[in-house]
């Protein structure tokens, strides 16, 4: 079975090569600490983070919850990219919470930004299967139609999340980046960051 392990970048400031290693659970381990501030005014966080397998692995990987702050994942060009190269129409992975589904399709709650989009991959429960079409309802939903029908169970009131399908080569750390929006008028209360990510191989 394969072990896989996850870092931050060497210097978060610049967006550097592979460093420390991250313990699932940590907070603040990536992402940084919000202030009230932060809360108050809106913020984007951007910062690089590296998966590693100690095998040559095939995967999936996404956010799985949204909630008050946007959190999505992005493919990265190498450990030399930095945040201002990230181009803004990169695809971002994310989730959305279902309120229909079926063995043929998902229906979510539209989210503010593009994270569903045709041939990529959603995990509806613990399955992960391609997207036929995404079409927007126009009354604050979207339903996403499978390529396969898939077992079905009963599934709203979760969150659907959008999947990154990457290959990983044993022992090489491959780079990503998690982005946080948090919106301006959040509570003012100041939190710590965790990440909601899996992967799933």
């Amino acid at each position: 079975m394969a072990t896989i392990t996850y870092y931050k970048a060497v210097d978060s400031g610049s967006d550097g090569s592979k460093g420390s290693q991250i313990t699932s659970g940590q907070v603040d381990a990536l992402l940084p600490y919000l202030s009230s501030q932060d809360r108050i005014n809106g913020v984007t966080q951007l910062e690089k983070l590296y998966v590693q397998s100690d095998v040559d692995l095939s995967i999936f990987i996404g956010i799985t919850s949204r909630g008050l702050f946007r959190g999505s994942i992005l493919d990265s060009t190498g450990s030399d990219e930095v945040r201002s190269d990230v181009p803004s129409d990169r695809p971002r992975y994310g989730a959305a919470e279902i309120t229909a589904n079926s063995a043929s399709n998902v229906t979510v709650k539209t989210p503010p930004d593009t994270i569903f989009r045709a041939n990529d991959y959603v995990l509806v429960g613990d399955i992960v299967v391609q997207a036929d079409s995404v079409t927007d309802n126009g009354d604050g939903t979207t339903t996403i139609a499978y390529k396969y029908d898939i077992p079905y169970s009963d599934q709203v009131g979760t969150n659907c999340a959008s999947m990154l399908k990457t290959d990983l080569t044993g022992g090489n750390a491959k780079p990503y980046w998690i982005e946080n929006v948090v919106p301006a008028g959040a509570p003012a209360t100041s939190t710590s960051n965790t990440i909601p990510l899996i992967v799933v191989s």
